[in-house]
């Protein structure tokens, strides 16, 4: 992965996930933690909301990361795609160290294996973009 990409990763948050429930279209937004050895966004989530019930039917998601800065030189940001699965016992590790209070929401940990992102970096030029494949 390209270092910009997972520098960008690491340094965020927040992601937005976009998936189709019943037939019509869904978002979430998640805080993550980014797993840099399994190239997956981690994040917790119920099995009882409208997100993780549509992706425990069909894991393939999309979503997007970005920063709200308003000067347009220095935007960035990531859309990606991804299959959900549950998180192995070092990705919750991981996410718990990142947010310690999510020990006591008692929700699983669940991890986006990322399989392609494509990136945003006004930084390097005007709407220059940095593509990444697993």
């Amino acid at each position: 992965m390209h270092e910009k990409i997972a520098t960008f990763l690491k340094n965020n948050h927040l992601l937005h996930l976009s998936l189709i429930s019943e037939g019509a279209p869904y978002a979430a937004s998640c805080f993550y933690r980014y797993d840099p050895i399994g190239r997956a966004l981690l994040f917790a989530s119920s099995t009882t909301t409208l997100h993780m019930q549509a992706l425990m039917r069909y894991p393939r998601v999309a979503g997007t990361i970005a920063c709200c800065d308003q000067n347009i030189a220095t935007l960035q940001g990531v859309q990606f795609v991804g299959e959900v699965a549950k998180a192995t016992k070092e990705q919750r590790s991981l996410y718990y160290r990142a947010y310690p209070v999510a020990l006591a929401m008692d929700e699983p940990i669940w991890a986006i294996e990322l399989s392609w992102i494509k990136m945003t970096d006004n930084s390097l030029g005007f709407g220059r973009k940095i593509e990444w494949r697993r």
